[in-house]
Formats: C-alpha cells, structure tokens, sequence
C-alpha cells in the first residue's frame, strides 16, 4: 500500500493518535503528581497536536467514504474522543484548570486506541446511514456522551474531594483539585447541556428512522436506555433548579446517569 494513498496516510495517522495521545496522559499525570503551578510547554504541544491529527484522520475518512464516519460503534468512539479532547481543552481554557487532565486523558487514551484500532470494519454501509439526519442524529448524541463523559470524571473527582475533607484527611488531591463548589458547578452545566444535545439527537433520531423505508424502530432497548439516561440526567437539572440540589447527591445522580449512557452506547446500533 503506497504510504501517499489516502489509505497509508490514514494508517500512519491511527498509529500517531495514540502516540501523542499518550504523551499527553503522561505529561498530565506529572504535572499533577508534581503539584506544578504550571503546564509544561511539551504537554500542550502534544495535546494540540493530537487534537490535529486526530481531526485530519475524521476528515480524511470524511473525504474517503463521502459521509462523516459515525456509522459503527468505534467510529462513534473516534468522534466522542474527538469532541471529549476539543471540549476538554476549552474547559481548560475557561476554568484556567489542568487536574482534571490527570483523570481525563488517560481514559481518553484507551477510547482512542479501541477507536483507531477498529476504524475499518469492510461492511457496506445501508442507504440510511448516508441520511442527513442521521449524520444530525448522532453526531447531537456523541457530542452529549462527550459532555457527560467530562461531567463524570469531574463528578469523581467531586466526590474523592468530599470524602477527604469529610473525614480531615486532607491530602495531595485536597491541594491539587478546585473547589467543591466549582467543581459541582462544572458537572451542572456539562449535565445540562448534554442534556439538550441528548433530547435534540433522541428528536431527530426518531425523525430518521420514521425515514427509512419499512423501519419498525429497532433496537427499541436502546432507545430506551437513551430515554432512560435522559430522564436521569433531567431529574438532576430540576432538583438542581427548583429544589437547589447540589455537592454530593446532585453529583451522584449524575454519575448514575453515565451508567445508562454506556449501556446506550455499547448496545447496538438499531439493527443494521
């Protein structure tokens, strides 16, 4: 295979992602275990690059196939990864916070090695799959996993926090991490707007498979875990807003409705 072709570019870039992916989880971790003040030059360097890479291989995929690559469940991982890296950096850029890339970006490395690993499954992709709404339809739904995903590794730290000032233990993550009303702040508004991506993706989902010719709504388990995580994830925002929920039960409601959101991924993908 010619390393100029589409597809030995596309090899050569499944391989760099993880790479530069894993300098950064390693460059994160450092930097927390070490308590620095300050981001090394290099870490950044390589979480942008990654970030590069990793937007250059959608795109190419994009340019192969015609369609953005979202029709399986690891392609469907390859864009959370993408929109979990490119949500993280402007959270970091917002809070002026870099602890939560120590918890983040290892998990973030493993999803994009299961991603890249698998991109290519050599099945013909049904008719539907080419559907603008279904291009709407799961590119609103992974972009709310990614949102959750970031709010659950948060929420963790939230409640790691909690125990330790709870029981005086007041140790290295008490120093390194944010305050618990900051942190509980940051899942609230990650909840809520994955939230509205989550019902706007379910809307249009179901738009599409009213579509498709002779559909009867496959994977009806599925789409009710979908429901399911939604209405988790919006009895926590209304308990926040008109009860003013919020620290350890707000963040543990959250952290169940993740649960349901994994179980909505890895499910299936209605049928086809």
């Amino acid at each position: 295979m010619p390393m100029d072709s589409p597809s030995g570019i596309s090899l050569i870039l499944r391989i760099l992602i993880p790479c530069f992916y894993g300098i950064t989880a390693i460059g994160y971790i450092i930097h927390f275990i070490k308590s620095s003040k300050k981001l090394q030059g290099w870490v950044k360097s390589a979480f942008l690059v990654g970030i590069g890479l990793h937007l250059l291989l959608f795109l190419l995929l994009f340019y192969q196939r015609g369609t953005l690559p979202l029709s399986t469940v690891f392609e469907g991982l390859f864009f959370c990864s993408l929109i979990l890296s490119a949500l993280y950096l402007l959270t970091e850029y917002i809070l002026k916070e870099t602890c939560y890339g120590a918890f983040l970006w290892p998990l973030n490395l493993i999803i994009s090695i299961l991603a890249t690993a698998n991109l290519y499954t050599g099945t013909p992709l049904p008719a539907a799959m080419n559907s603008v709404y279904f291009i709407f339809h799961a590119s609103f739904l992974l972009t709310a996993y990614a949102c959750f995903f970031l709010s659950f590794i948060i929420a963790l730290m939230y409640l790691l926090q909690y125990n330790e000032i709870k029981k005086r233990h007041l140790g290295h993550l008490f120093k390194r991490l944010p305050a618990l009303e900051s942190m509980d702040i940051s899942v609230a508004r990650l909840d809520a707007l994955g939230l509205a991506l989550l019902f706007l993706g379910i809307i249009v989902g179901f738009l599409w498979l009213d579509l498709v010719p002779g559909s009867v709504y496959r994977m009806q388990v599925k789409i009710g875990f979908s429901v399911l995580a939604g209405v988790v994830y919006l009895f926590e925002h209304l308990m926040r807003v008109t009860k003013g929920w919020k620290g350890q039960r707000a963040n543990l409601v959250s952290i169940s409705g993740f649960i349901f959101i994994l179980i909505t991924l890895f499910i299936g993908r209605h049928g086809y």
